[in-house]
């Protein structure tokens, strides 16, 4: 399975001139009366020149640059053009990255934010270098560097009415707060912005009422959670990409699975399969939900059946972690350990997934009465909880 990879427009990394040069006065704290004395050129024509009402010659934008401190080249942001096109490139990648290309990508983003002048250019790199975080599945990072993107993104709206910056940050945050359980700084948020503030923009508008419904589940307000995943649901299905509308009826499948309304669920998890084809991550994400939901359903044989072919493509590629995760549901479905213990050399950093594994085969090789494999696979298991609590005072 194939997805065109992302195709980014100059036009989206560079800012106009007139406004580029309106945000660096105020960053370095001047004034057009200030920087017009430094350059030698009227007040009055200044402001035309940033108004667009006369155009900026070479030799007029030579002294604007040298009244920055700045280079020509760095004023029309070409210097930067070829690593900032690259970074936008990986950041908005929605297919698996590679570790190795993730990282180049942040070597770039440092040199670019050391580079960076006015606040559209900065908040455009700390957003980007985020993106890559969140890839890396680094958190804490990316949500550092979105709420250091945070105030360039009221001030381009402060000083030009331009909202966009701000939804990305809003909507950058919203997800980050949602994932990393802060709900009380998820609520102070929810409470500055509202659907109008997303007005024509139905993913945005999505993911602000998605993280309404999260932060209702959180709450215990469980009719508030379904009203609000279904008012994200049909935000999402406004746009354009296949993806967000695939995870939109996965979310809500998700939802109905779980409130225990298992035949609800049923009815959207295969429209989120269809629709994340070509996804592979999120497609398999989606397919392990849709086996759970057909086992709860009693409909083994066609869980079993998809649970199959998975495993058989997933043998292919290297998405180990969901490899496992199938081969565990088809250890449990056939009632048999060896995909189970494949597992075991398949991932060893994710505890819970293996806490799970040992305790199936405990069961199973309890059940057979098989005493040598119970006492190995228990070693194994005190094993791996010690490790973890190793590993877990070493993070505090």
């Amino acid at each position: 399975m194939t997805h065109a990879e992302v195709i980014v427009e100059e036009e989206d990394i560079f800012i106009p001139e007139t406004r580029r040069i309106a945000e660096i006065i105020a960053e370095k704290n001047l004034t057009t009366h200030a920087l017009s004395q430094r350059i030698g050129i009227p007040r009055s024509t200044l402001q035309r020149l940033l108004n667009g009402q006369k155009p900026i010659t070479p030799s007029i934008r030579e002294k604007i640059a040298a009244g920055l401190m700045i280079s020509t080249d760095r004023l029309r942001q070409v210097d930067t053009r070829k690593r900032a096109v690259e970074l936008r490139s990986v950041a908005r990648y929605r297919k698996k990255v590679f570790r190795p290309a993730l990282l180049h990508a942040l070597e770039t983003a440092k040199g670019l934010l050391q580079a960076a002048v006015g606040y559209s250019e900065r908040f455009d790199v700390l957003n980007d270098a985020a993106s890559i975080h969140h890839l890396l599945e680094q958190y804490d990072l990316a949500h550092k560097l979105w709420m250091q993107a945070l105030p360039c993104a009221e001030k381009v709206l402060e000083m030009f009415g331009d909202k966009d910056r701000l939804y990305v940050a809003t909507n950058n945050l919203i997800v980050s707060y949602t994932h990393r359980r802060d709900y009380a700084s998820l609520h102070a948020m929810l409470d500055k912005v509202n659907a109008e503030f997303f007005e024509n923009r139905p993913c945005r508008a999505g993911s602000l009422a998605y993280a309404q419904a999260i932060s209702a589940y959180e709450t215990g307000d469980t009719e508030q959670y379904r009203a609000k995943m279904y008012e994200s649901w049909a935000f999402f299905l406004k746009s354009s990409s296949d993806l967000q509308k695939g995870k939109a009826y996965h979310n809500i499948a998700y939802m109905e699975y779980r409130l225990g309304n298992y035949q609800k669920a049923l009815e959207h998890y295969p429209k989120a399969v269809e629709l994340l084809e070509g996804y592979d991550q999120f497609c398999y994400l989606s397919q392990k939900e849709l086996v759970k939901t057909l086992l709860q359903t009693g409909h083994r044989p066609e869980a079993l059946e998809i649970v199959r072919k998975a495993v058989s493509e997933l043998e292919r590629s290297n998405l180990d972690n969901l490899l496992a995760k199938f081969l565990f549901l088809q250890s449990i479905i056939l009632e048999e350990p060896s995909g189970a213990e494949r597992i075991l050399g398949l991932v060893g950093d994710d505890v819970s997934l293996l806490n799970e594994v040992y305790d199936f085969l405990l069961r199973h090789y309890s059940k057979q009465g098989n005493e040598k494999k119970v006492m190995l696979y228990y070693k194994q298991k005190a094993m791996l909880c010690k490790h973890d609590a190793l590993r877990m005072l070493e993070v505090i």
